[in-house]
């Protein structure tokens, strides 16, 4: 794994990564296709995410039926009861996880000590990587705020902090370890942040309407979901065009066409096998797609990469750099032609 912290050194290894194209070897046309259109929305501006808890899986956190499992034991479910639990609501499993584990407190520190975790995965790093501003979760870990930050960028969580300047936001749908009081797991806990939880819904449903989703790591499979979809779709489009994009490890079966009306679905599989591993090399693929070049463009040490028409458009973004920073210059003016060229000099 090659890490860099400079944006001129990734968006530059990128460059490089794409005239081999070694990397992705492994992955058929469908996949560079799909990955190309997922970049391209990327570097529009246009794609927004949605990160489940298959994601932070690599991490050393519990899938979802695994914590469930997990937070049964420590109820003291009977291997019976354990089976049963697996086919309950997830709110109705949280109600009874929070009857037998004595309170509402036990059962969020319950769920704290079982996904707290101190590391990030390779998704998470990839998912950081992509030049997007909005995040949405329904994890209670703080993968994805680690990831973000770790790669250099802002963020802001919601609910709770103020988004202000920051580049980034993080919608938590039900809850974060470094906010315990505000998990939400239990029936209760669904009807005690009733409120809360339709502004966040609000918000989501926003971004369905006005960007393209990718999810990752998430099954689909949660009620309030579904029916907040439903609400989108009446109003969202006339089925032409998907709402939304999901990479996932495993073979397409009959839930995902359950969603195929709102959702393409990219899968990694091979052979009817799940790939996690497939699926981080699709998303390393969008990634490299979607690095938008800055300053490396101009900086010298990378003229190996450009031709010459590359060359002098790198000497001239350079002056331009250079006379917006002369005296004279509004402030506001240079701000936002720099903005939207996209260009930082290098000190």
């Amino acid at each position: 794994m090659l890490v860099l912290n400079e944006d001129a050194d990734f968006a530059a290894a990128q460059v490089a990564r794409r005239l081999i194209q070694e990397a992705w070897a492994d992955l058929d046309d469908e996949h560079h296709t799909a990955a190309a259109a997922i970049a391209e929305r990327a570097r529009l501006g246009e794609l927004t995410l949605f990160v489940g808890a298959g994601a932070s899986i690599g991490a050393g956190a519990p899938s979802w039926r695994e914590l469930l499992d997990k937070l049964g034991e420590s109820a003291g479910l009977s291997p019976a009861e354990l089976g049963q639990l697996s086919t309950l609501d997830a709110r109705d499993a949280g109600a009874l996880l929070e009857r037998r584990l004595g309170s509402a407190d036990a059962l969020r520190a319950a769920v704290v000590k079982l996904t707290d975790i101190p590391l990030v995965s390779v998704t998470h790093q990839l998912l950081a990587s992509l030049p997007v501003r909005e995040f949405v979760t329904t994890n209670y870990d703080t993968c994805i705020e680690e990831a973000v930050r770790g790669a250099g960028h802002s963020l802001a969580v919601l609910p709770g902090d103020p988004i202000g300047n920051r580049r980034s936001w993080l919608v938590k749908l039900h809850g974060s370890v470094a906010d315990a009081e505000r998990i939400v797991l239990s029936r209760d806990d669904y009807m005690r942040f009733d409120a809360e939880a339709a502004a966040l819904a609000g918000v989501v449903q926003a971004l369905l309407l006005t960007r393209h989703m990718l999810f990752v790591g998430y099954s689909m499979s949660d009620d309030n979901f579904h029916r907040l979809m439903h609400e989108v779709r009446a109003i969202a489009h006339d089925g032409e065009e998907r709402l939304a994009t999901a990479v996932t490890p495993e073979p397409l079966g009959i839930m995902h066409e359950v969603w195929n009306r709102d959702v393409k679905w990219i899968s990694s599989a091979a052979q009817h096998e799940p790939m996690p591993r497939r699926q981080a090399i699709i998303l390393d693929l969008i990634s490299a797609r979607a690095s938008v070049a800055r300053s490396h463009l101009y900086d010298p040490s990378y003229r190996a990469l450009f031709n010459e028409g590359e060359l002098e458009l790198g000497r001239a973004l350079l002056a331009v750099s250079q006379a917006a920073a002369t005296d004279g210059v509004d402030p506001a003016v240079r701000d936002a032609l720099l903005a939207d060229l996209r260009v930082t000099p290098r000190a």
